[in-house]
């Protein structure tokens, strides 16, 4: 979807008890048996681990064998056996059959990205960076990448894009002063950059050092029906409490990089710093909920009640006071693709409102 759409469903307030909390698996230090993920997608295992007690650890791609059909995002190994004890809060590494389908090409002026996985890449979850540098793939003002076809990216002065023999078309191509985002060249001084979609790390690629020397770098990036990010952003709200729902069930909702704008004016992330939370949290990724996972933001008056909707809670946060909240008066949403601002309304006294923002 290209725009913004809003929705407002008003209902009476919905209470759900029983909510199964992520945090609540690690309070006792005791081994837990490890849940069966093998066959399930890296959301719906981060899910499942989240729930038992566990973390999600490495993505350990393993390619194909002989005539092998790789199913992109289904788990085939773990590395703890199910129903193994294992130290609550500790990580569980996943393998999943990979094969690369993104090439990477460039040398110190430019870098030239080649979809080769016949199928769309959104650009939207898409971002390069070094410990100096960073470059959001949105940067390139298209929202998709289309297969077969190419984004290029230069750090000097270009009349025209560089042809590729890799590429169908150069679909879109960008030269940039800032040298904050050159990530790939040798002003890099770790030696290696990182791609990064929605919240994983699909590759780490040296930088070009030698001036003229092309570089290549080989990686694997979710594409078409295989982008396991949700098409949307979802809030439930009443006066005294928002809720952040993912209500899908086998991908994840991102939300590093979401600005929540008061129409007082002030603005803030969407997820704030986890020191903020009432309690620590040891298991899941508030930047990116899970299937079924949420984040709770309170008033004073309703700590410790149940959340707006059935959800596994990976955190709260009891503000200070009874109000009025920036979801009182209505807000923008400013991040969730690179779309246009969305605007949530204000809550209603009695109800519930959903503002649902696609990407």
């Amino acid at each position: 979807m290209h725009r913004y759409v809003s929705m407002i469903l008003l209902m009476g307030i919905l209470l759900l008890g029983g909510v199964l909390t992520a945090q609540d698996a690690t309070e006792d230090p005791t081994p837990i048996a490890v849940p069966d993920v093998v066959g399930l997608t890296i959301p719906e295992a981060a899910a499942a681990l989240n729930a038992a007690g566990f973390n999600l650890g490495e993505e350990i791609i393993q390619p194909p064998e002989g005539g092998e059909v790789p199913t992109q995002s289904e788990i085939v190994a773990q590395s703890v056996e199910p129903g193994t004890t294992a130290e609550p809060g500790s990580a569980v590494d996943v393998t999943v059959i990979r094969t690369n389908n993104m090439l990477l090409i460039y040398d110190d002026n430019d870098i030239t990205m080649v979809n080769q996985s016949g199928a769309r890449l959104d650009l939207t979850t898409v971002t390069f960076s070094s410990e100096n540098t960073r470059f959001n793939a949105n940067r390139w003002g298209n929202t998709a990448l289309d297969a077969a076809d190419c984004t290029q990216l230069w750090s000097v002065g270009r009349g025209s894009p560089k042809s590729v023999d890799e590429c169908g078309a150069i679909q879109r191509w960008l030269t940039t002063n800032d040298r904050n985002e050159h990530f790939w060249t040798a002003a890099n001084t770790t030696g290696t950059f990182t791609v990064v979609q929605a919240g994983v790390v699909r590759a780490d690629c040296p930088t070009a050092t030698t001036p003229g020397e092309i570089v290549s770098c080989e990686l694997f990036m979710a594409t078409g029906g295989t982008t396991e990010v949700t098409e949307f952003l979802y809030l439930a709200y009443t006066s005294d409490a928002l809720l952040v729902h993912n209500i899908s069930d086998a991908l994840w909702m991102p939300l590093d990089g979401i600005t929540i704008i008061s129409n007082r004016g002030t603005s803030t992330p969407l997820v704030v710093s986890a020191t903020r939370f009432d309690e620590t949290i040891t298991v899941g990724q508030v930047s990116r909920l899970a299937p079924g996972q949420c984040i709770y933001y309170t008033s004073a008056s309703a700590a410790g009640a149940d959340t707006l909707e059935d959800c596994t809670e990976l955190g709260r946060i009891t503000l200070g006071t009874d109000g009025p909240f920036f979801w009182d008066v209505g807000f923008d949403i400013e991040g969730v693709t690179g779309q246009p601002t969305a605007t949530c309304p204000p809550a209603v006294e009695g109800r519930l409102t959903l503002c649902i923002v696609p990407r």
